[in-house]
This record gives C-alpha cells, structure tokens and sequence, in this order.
C-alpha cells in the first residue's frame, strides 16, 4: 500500500513539475490562441491532480487492502438493503379521466367518467 501511495504522489508530483517547466520554458515564445488553451487546460489540470493527490489514500486502501474492502462492501449493501423496501413499495393510485359534458344547459357542466388507469392499462367503464 505505500509503495502504490508513493508512486501515485511521484507521478502526480511530476506532472506538476512538468507543466510549470513547460510554461516557464515556452512564455517567451509567440504562441497560437489554440497552443495557450491547450497549455492553460493542461496547467489546470495539473492544479486538479495536486488536490486529488490529497485525497488518494482512500480509494488505494479501498483498492488494494483486503479488510477495507470488505468493510466497504458491506456498508454499501447495507445502504442498498435498507433503501430496497422502499423503492419495491409501488404508490400508484389509479386516476379517473373525466370528460366535460354539457347536456343541453347553457351554463351547467357535468363531469362524467370516462375510464380508469392503473399501472399502465385503461378499463372503460
């Protein structure tokens, strides 16, 4: 585990180092709107890289030790087995469709069924 720690900081560390001496060796060379974006999206990816160098332990004790990694599939199948019973629960209530029918008055409307869906399937009453 430390010698994965080590040689992941090494090669976060030496892409850092890489971009500052690209961009200190190349600010007195013209270059194109194309080359300074290329350059500044890779300078600030190095930025991106030097904070997740900070962050690595976790996910290389969950990759390579043992033990983590038993705890850590435990705990997630845990989570999923308490959340299961609520998504299997289906809270679909069936839902009238109704048509406005008028029946000869001028301002009186009545509301008539006109069928039922539920799950997916109309009856017609």
């Amino acid at each position: 585990m430390m010698f994965s720690q080590a040689s992941i900081s090494i090669l976060i560390d030496i892409t850092r180092v890489s971009c500052y001496a690209y961009y200190f060796l190349t600010r007195n060379i013209a270059q194109s709107s194309y080359q300074q974006t290329v350059a500044t999206f890779i300078f600030q990816l190095s930025n991106v890289l030097t904070y997740i160098n900070y962050s690595k332990s976790f996910y290389i004790y969950t990759l390579s030790s043992r033990l983590f990694c038993t705890i850590f599939c435990e705990m997630i199948q845990h989570c999923c087995h308490k959340l299961l019973p609520v998504l299997k629960k289906s809270h679909v209530h069936p839902v009238i469709v109704v048509q406005s029918s008028n029946n000869g008055m001028a301002d009186q409307h009545e509301l008539q069924p006109i069928s039922i869906i539920r799950k997916g399937t109309i009856y017609s009453q």
